[in-house]
């Protein structure tokens, strides 16, 4: 293996095969189209080979990276004098779409849409933007050179910049390339994820809040300190209350609480730090929490005893009986990193005394990394949901996860089910390959809502990826256009899924600088959808479904069944305001000679039908499936059976002349609630 410092070109022999980049002139241009015009003479470009130092990745990921290495670089500049801060144009653009995350207040990002450079917002974080000339995708990232903190004139690669024909690749070849070429963070397929993604969650943050004693007290919270026998009693009451309870994870915030450590309450090393924001956080929206944190100052631990902070606080939570925990308030550290190196370098410290304190306590992946994104294992949490931005939510998330999921398992958040728009977001909740959990208040569920996400034993039908907008969804405004509904595919193990949403009503106002409501947009939107938006070759397990013949379609609101093929015309659709409907997509196979028709939906009475699907089998004119669940299950079947066993027994099914074959389920706890089905044709 070559030296570390080695650059990759020089480890391993690389010229780039073509240039695909060019910077003349004031134009930046890709395969000969301009991308950028108008570029000062101090901004240079550099192929990724000629800056990129060999790191350690796995062989697999520094191959991929290879392989693509010509189709990125960085672009950089130089200043006469050096300074703390430095602005300075990259060039400009008009007349293409592009799609960026901005950051709107400290902790969250959400979309933003434009085809201009001057429609980009303060705070963005990166930049999709399509090129028709050459039917490709470039994105443009900042990243860290060296230090964060620094004073200097002259920086090589401040800007990360890659092209590709397909957008959902090019995240997957950008953030590989970014992962070798930093090397400070791991990719999503290098990390252990959580099994409690599988789960239904509940969260207490606020539960008892207003509630009073007497609601505290029949909600299981005893309000007399001195009968309170503390955490520990706490965790073993309510595991003998809830006997299928399997984890207690607990809030904390980065720096302990929001407001940090106290000095002198602890043996840590603490000292009251005055909050200071950079000007791009001035720039953002009013936050009511951010301004008591800065009335307030932080009591800082400092860096080197980050170790000892997470070390103290989760081994007394695991001896308490907590199994994980929650990890809040990410960004507070950029208030008061001045003199520690700056927000990367204390980052850099908290996140490894977090780290090894995980791996240490918590078996090194309970936890959630709440309020922007972490280097951790679950993250993106976004907004909360209040009136004014009821499709906000889903917009924050699915465009996050599209330039995010590479490096984290995309976790969207908690609900209330008795929201007056849960069902709303209970939808997106079920295909969105994590984990469900609900804030409600305590008595205040919608069991009926929940059980259309939840198993009995706790476990949800979850997607085998995490939802993405479809292309056509990319550079287009869901929230306030009054044209677009948002559409999102993701996985099952034996079919796609495509949720629409009509999330029109509500978006970002830059000049007023917050999220409001737009009333003209809350309407009924028409959109179609196809098979072909589900992008079968983004997940290896769903790559062959993708080349199916013919797809049965069951809307799952609609309960209705459509035949597709990949050259189909697309389904038509209306969609209320903040309604939705799930599409699934499941290939049809032919029995024996052919003249049989089938594919398997699921359990209708779940929104996620095709995550019920545990297991499938074909064998010549018979069908083996095992559906997880209780309901009706459904089939599309262009024949009836001549035999239909349950669990080794036969059993009487209803097909009816429209190919519907449907049989009631039971929930059985002996078998995991797992049923095995044999069809015989």
């Amino acid at each position: 293996m070559a030296p570390p410092n080695d650059p990759v070109n020089a480890t391993l022999g690389l010229e780039p095969s073509e240039k695909v980049f060019d910077l003349s002139d004031g134009k930046l241009t890709v395969k000969g189209v301009v991308l950028l015009s108008h570029v000062p003479e101090n901004v240079t470009f550099s192929s990724f080979c000629s800056i990129c130092e060999f790191r350690d990745a796995p062989s697999s990921i520094l191959q991929r990276v290879i392989a693509a290495s010509h189709k990125g670089g960085f672009l950089g500049f130089s200043h006469v004098s050096p300074s703390d801060r430095l602005i300075n144009s990259l060039g400009s653009f008009r007349g293409r779409n592009f799609l960026s995350i901005f950051r709107f207040k400290t902790w969250w990002s959400t979309q933003w849409v434009g085809n201009s450079g001057s429609d980009l917002q303060i705070e963005t974080q990166r930049v999709l933007i399509e090129v028709p000339e050459t039917e490709s995708y470039v994105v443009i990232i900042p990243i860290i050179e060296k230090s964060f903190s620094v004073r200097a004139s002259r920086f090589g690669a401040i800007a990360y910049v890659h092209v590709a024909e397909h957008p959902y690749n090019l995240m997957r070849e950008t953030y590989s390339a970014l992962r070798v070429h930093l090397d400070s963070f791991r990719l999503l397929e290098e990390k252990t994820i959580e099994l409690m993604i599988v789960k239904v969650r509940e969260e207490i943050d606020d539960l008892f809040g207003g509630k009073g004693k007497e609601s505290n007290e029949s909600g299981g919270c005893c309000c007399k300190e001195a009968e309170c026998g503390g955490m520990k009693d706490f965790t073993t009451d309510l595991r003998t209350e809830f006997k299928g309870l399997d984890d207690v994870y607990v809030w904390n915030a980065l720096c302990g609480g929001w407001g940090g450590v106290r000095p002198g309450t602890t043996h840590l090393d603490s000292k009251i730090i005055p909050c200071k924001l950079s000007p791009g956080l001035v720039g953002t929206m009013k936050d009511l929490a951010v301004d008591k944190i800065v009335e307030g100052s932080i009591g800082l631990v400092h860096p080197h005893q980050a170790n000892d902070l997470y070390d103290s606080m989760h081994s007394y939570l695991a001896q308490a009986g907590v199994t994980g925990v929650k990890i809040d308030v990410i960004h507070s550290l950029e208030y008061v990193c001045e003199e520690y190196g700056g927000r990367v370098e204390i980052a850099k410290a908290y996140y490894d005394g977090l780290t090894n304190s995980i791996i240490k306590i918590f078996n090194g992946s309970a936890i959630i990394a709440s309020m922007q994104q972490s280097t951790i294992s679950s993250s993106l949490e976004p907004n909360k949901f209040p009136l004014e931005e009821l499709g906000a939510h889903m917009i924050h998330c699915s465009y996050n996860s599209l330039l995010m999921g590479q490096i984290i398992q995309p976790d969207w958040d908690m609900f209330q089910s008795d929201h007056e728009c849960a069902k709303f977001h209970a939808g997106s909740r079920a295909i969105c390959g994590g984990p469900v959990y609900v804030s409600d208040s305590v008595g205040s569920h919608d069991f009926d809502l929940i059980k259309k996400l939840v198993f009995p034993d706790d476990t949800v039908p979850k997607c085998i990826y995490f939802p993405l907008p479809t292309r056509d969804c990319l550079f287009r405004s869901p929230l306030f256009d009054q044209k677009t509904v948002l559409k999102i595919w993701n996985f099952n193990k034996y079919g796609g899924v495509i949720g629409a949403f009509n999330c029109q009503g509500a978006g970002w106002d830059p000049k007023g600088k917050k999220f409001r409501g737009f009333p003209e947009c809350y309407k009924a939107i028409s959109c179609t959808v196809h098979v072909t938006e589900v992008e079968w070759d983004q997940k290896k397990e769903a790559e062959h479904m993708g080349k199916a013949e013919e797809y049965v379609v069951y809307l799952n609101q609609a309960e209705v069944l459509h035949l597709m093929t990949p050259v189909s015309e697309p389904l038509q659709l209306t969609i209320q305001p903040s309604t939705f409907e799930l599409y699934n997509f499941v290939p049809v196979e032919k029995l024996g000679s052919g003249n049989i028709k089938f594919a398997p939906i699921g359990l209708t009475n779940m929104f996620n039908s095709g995550g019920t699907i545990q297991e499938l089998e074909y064998i010549e004119k018979d069908v083996k499936v095992k559906v997880k669940g209780g309901g009706r299950f459904l089939a599309y079947s262009t024949q009836s059976p001549k035999k239909f066993q349950l669990n080794g027994s036969d059993a009487a099914f209803q097909w009816l002349p429209d190919c519907k074959l449907t049989l009631n389920l039971a929930w059985i706890k002996e078998n995991g609630g797992v049923s095995d089905l044999a069809i015989f044709f």
